[in-house]
């Protein structure tokens, strides 16, 4: 499990990254969280070819050399409701950014990022508080090498009254949460991301060729492949694939068996797109994902504090349902990015240091 949850995630970190993109002339391919290719089982050799072709260093080039740019467009969607006995939560969101990053040589690492969130959050009375609430989410978010910024001045009921709404967030505060999520306590580096690709310096493929097939097989991804003009890679999860994920993530967080047997989808669509040009690098990417399924809180009492092993038994049978939708399009793009005058945003870990 932890294998595959490794390929997952390595794909994902690949994807992810893109977002600090690519500087090469090619056309956007991934719309609509797919991206069109005429898409078949592949061959033991197309398969060598794949895994030789999953190499991060093939992928996003040499950031070590000067001139080295690395730049994508991202668009996405979401959408999740959370029904229980009538009553609902609903998230709608839509994210546009763009992202470069280039060596300057003596100057270093520079990068820039700009784009937008917007979308609405709503809850029925009683959920989050006694008030119905309908919040209007409208950020403009950037980033260059040290800062994440967010300014939420034109949403509504997001902001606590009295707080900034422009922040700044140094990446390595980011960072250093994420890995105590982990149960790691390293200082990260203060120049994450810049730095991540950097330090890549050795070639390291993600996996060997019986891994894939063993990994395939035994959790019921199906893989295709499209080998003209690149390579084209589908990954379509079946409903056992997303269970077993979400049982792995539960159960490493202590949760009984009770808590995971709980959970049961009935609708399950997560497809995983990747794209290589002719000569191997980054040219696009898309996840699409469409998955209803529902809790049954009969067994299952939620704990007040935040260990989920100490979940109890409950003779109340109730059902939340839930659905989840999200197209991600990830495109490699040379696009300029502009970044604003970031005077008036506050260091809201300022207080914290």
């Amino acid at each position: 499990m932890k294998k595959l949850l490794a390929v997952f995630t390595s794909l994902l970190l690949l994807f992810s990254f893109s977002v600090f993109a690519f500087g090469c002339d090619k056309e956007p391919s991934a719309s609509g969280g797919t991206i069109s290719g005429d898409y078949k089982e592949p061959t033991d050799e197309e398969l060598e070819q794949v895994v030789e072709s999953l190499d991060l260093n093939k992928i996003f080039g040499d950031p070590t050399k000067e001139g080295w740019k690395f730049g994508a467009s991202v668009e996405a969607d979401f959408n999740v409701v959370i029904d229980y006995a009538g009553d609902q939560i609903a998230v709608d969101m839509g994210l546009e950014y763009k992202e470069l990053i280039e060596n300057k040589g003596t100057e270093g690492f520079a990068a820039a990022g700009n784009g937008s969130l917007d979308g609405t959050f709503k809850a029925d009375a009683g959920i989050v508080g006694e008030d119905a609430v309908n919040n209007t989410v409208k950020f403009k978010v950037n980033n260059d090498a040290e800062y994440l910024y967010v300014d939420a001045s034109e949403s509504t009921g997001i902001v606590t009254e009295g707080a900034p709404d422009k922040i700044k967030v140094p990446f390595s505060y980011i960072m250093d949460g994420l890995g105590n999520l982990g149960g790691n306590t390293d200082k990260p580096n203060p120049n994450y991301p810049v730095d991540t690709l950097a330090q890549e310096e050795e070639s390291s493929a993600l996996i060997d060729i019986d891994q894939l097939k063993a990994m395939l097989e035994q959790y019921g991804v199906t893989m295709k492949v499209d080998m003209k003009g690149g390579i084209k890679i589908q990954l379509i999860a079946s409903a056992e694939t997303l269970k077993t994920v979400v049982d792995a993530i539960l159960g490493s967080a202590g949760a009984p068996a009770e808590v995971t047997n709980a959970i049961s989808f009935s609708k399950s669509v997560l497809e995983v797109y990747l794209s290589l040009s002719e000569e191997g690098e980054f040219a696009a990417a898309s996840i699409k994902l469409d998955v209803a399924a529902s809790v049954n809180t009969g067994g299952v009492n939620t704990p007040n504090d935040s260990d989920i092993s100490t979940m109890a038994d409950t003779a109340d049978e109730q059902v939340v349902n839930i659905t989840a939708k999200a197209e991600i399009n990830i495109n490699a793009s040379t696009d300029a990015v502009t970044l604003p005058d970031f005077s008036d945003y506050v260091d809201v870990t300022a207080s914290a240091v």
